[in-house]
Parts: C-alpha cells; sequence; structure tokens
C-alpha cells in the first residue's frame, strides 16, 4: 500500500487525502512488519528501492543490508532513520502537521492520526519481539528501538499523505516497512536496511 501510493499521482483534493489516510491506516495493520529482517537483500529489491528514492530526491544512494538485529540497533543508536533524510525530524513532523491540520482541521487530523497510531503501536511491537526472538534477539531495548521506529514511520507518512505531499521520503520509508525490513538509517552517506 504504502509503496503502491508512491507512485500514484499526486492526491488532487483534501477529501482524496482522507480517503489515502483511511487506507494506508487500514494497511499499516496488515503489513508484515519485520517478517524479512535480516535476510538478505535481493537485487530486485534494491533496484525498486532505488527507484523509488530518485522519486524521494536521493540519486544514487548506496544501500548497505544489516544482518543481525544486534547489528541493526546499533546502527540505530547511531542515528534515527528519519534524521539523515530530513535533518530535524521534529521541524519536519510539526511542518507537515501545519500543512496537514490546515487543509483538515486540527482536531480531526490528531484524532485520526492518533487512533490509527494507537493500532500500529501494539501490532509493530508484538511482530518486532516475535523476529527477534525467532533469531535468538533478547534484548528488551533494541526491541523497542525497532518498534518505535515503526510508530514514527507511520505517523511520519501519515502526516505526508494528509499534507498532500504522498511523493514525500516519509512515505518511502514507510513502504520499507511494509516489505517486512527496518530502514536503519542514512548514516555516511548509506541507507541501511535490516
Amino acid at each position: 500500500m504504502a509503496l503502491s501510493m508512491v507512485t500514484d499521482a499526486q492526491v488532487p483534493n483534501a477529501g482524496e487525502e482522507l480517503a489515502a489516510i483511511d487506507r494506508l491506516g487500514r494497511a499499516l495493520l496488515g503489513f508484515n512488519w519485520f517478517a524479512r529482517v535480516g535476510e538478505s537483500l535481493p537485487q530486485g529489491f534494491v533496484e525498486r528501492l532505488r527507484s523509488l528514492m530518485v522519486i524521494a530526491g536521493y540519486d544514487n544512494l548506496p544501500v548497505q543490508a544489516c544482518g543481525s538485529w544486534s547489528s541493526a540497533c546499533r546502527l540505530a543508536a547511531r542515528r534515527d532513520a528519519l534524521t539523515g533524510f530530513v535533518g530535524d525530524i521534529a521541524a519536519e513532523l510539526s511542518r507537515l502537521r501545519d500543512l496537514a491540520a490546515a487543509r483538515h482541521g486540527a482536531d480531526l487530523l490528531d484524532a485520526i492520526v492518533e487512533d490509527i497510531i494507537g493500532l500500529v503501536s501494539g501490532t509493530a511491537h508484538a511482530a518486532a519481539v516475535g523476529a527477534a526472538i525467532l533469531s535468538g534477539f533478547h534484548d528488551g531495548a533494541g526491541i523497542r528501538e525497532a518498534a518505535r521506529a515503526a510508530e514514527l514511520a507511520s505517523r511520519a507518512a501519515i502526516l505526508a499523505v494528509a499534507a498532500g505531499e504522498p511523493l514525500h521520503v516519509f512515505v518511502v520509508l514507510l513502504g520499507i516497512f511494509e516489505l517486512g525490513r527496518w530502514p536503519i538509517a542514512l548514516i555516511d552517506d548509506e541507507f541501511w536496511i535490516f
């Protein structure tokens, strides 16, 4: 769902944006959160990811695979994935929220976002716990970090769509979660994915 939104035409009006947010919210519950972490990145996946990153404004970005939960958590501790792409996460989220609130009303927007995130939070956390335990990783802090990253990516993508920016890099990053991966961080001009 999130990846297909990136390649769809711009959402032309507020009513269609709300419908897109609703579809995205429903799709989030069906994501295979963390289902493919640790697997090698197939060439087709890397090529598709690079084309999506070009759409989001990142040409020739090297993609690196992280092979273990412990390595992924060490990288995530260095930098939040969204920070590497937008600099100041709080400022960009605030900008998107302001645009979206102007289009849809702050109360409606906040209610929609919080309802969706409330559902995503538990789902993503449970999936992170399951995937980590299956691979023998039992660090609660690392698992919480992965779930927090999924929640933040979901919130950021919802705000981007609500603000009328469905091609925003936040939507691309959420699409990586949709594929069962964890987009860890942009570090030293390399995009790390678990």
